[in-house]
Formats: C-alpha cells, structure tokens, sequence
C-alpha cells in the first residue's frame, strides 16, 4: 500500500528471508508463512509486529549475533534494536533491547557486518 516502506528479515526463524513493509507508525506486516501474498494473521498465516513510533526508519540485522536477523528503527541518529529477538520493545538491560547513538536526522541507515 501507499506509504508502506519494504522490509526484509527471517520472520519465521527458518533460515530463509522473507519479506514484509513497516507502516511509519511503528507497525510491521510480515509475510511469516513466505507465500508471498498478505494472507491476515492465525495459524499458519502472516504476522504483525510493533516495534517503533511515527518518524522512525525500519532496519534489519544481527543483533546479538545469533545469525538470525532481528528488527529494528532509527530515529534522529538513536538506534533501537531488538537485541533479544521477541519482535517486541523491551526496555534496555541483561537480556533486554539496546540503544546506540550513531548518526544524525536525516542519516539513512546501512546495515552490514562490518568485522
């Protein structure tokens, strides 16, 4: 739909990457069942996340170096990731999401290993 931004990740954990489009409110629709259509959510089917707020850009990665990619968003040069892989915020701590500054407003987002 209009509006949505493209997101790619490994929704359902198979080791595959699927794909999905984050609403600029926070929300992620998740192609889980890798069909490729919007099929609505349930057994089976397709999933919604929330996991960012109005402004934020959806970005993708390792985390925590589990080789399964997590979400996340970037917000005026403040990364908010989801470190521990529930698709969920967290808050920061042991085994919580983390938060990085990297960047300005206005910076796009790149995400790679880099090691």
């Amino acid at each position: 739909a209009a509006g949505l931004t493209p997101v790619v990740g490994d929704w359902n954990r198979d080791g595959q990457v699927e794909i999905g489009a984050y609403t600029g409110a926070g929300t992620w629709y998740v192609d889980a069942n890798r069909n490729y259509l919007w099929d609505g959510t349930g057994s089976g089917k397709d999933t919604i996340l929330n996991f960012g707020f109005a402004g934020a850009i959806p970005v993708t990665g390792d985390w925590n170096q589990d080789g399964v990619f997590e979400i996340g968003v970037l917000n005026a040069g403040t990364w908010y990731l989801d470190a521990n892989g529930d698709n969920a915020w967290d808050g920061t701590g042991p085994g919580k999401d983390v938060v990085y500054a990297f960047g300005a407003s206005g910076f796009t987002p790149v995400v790679g290993d880099w090691t």
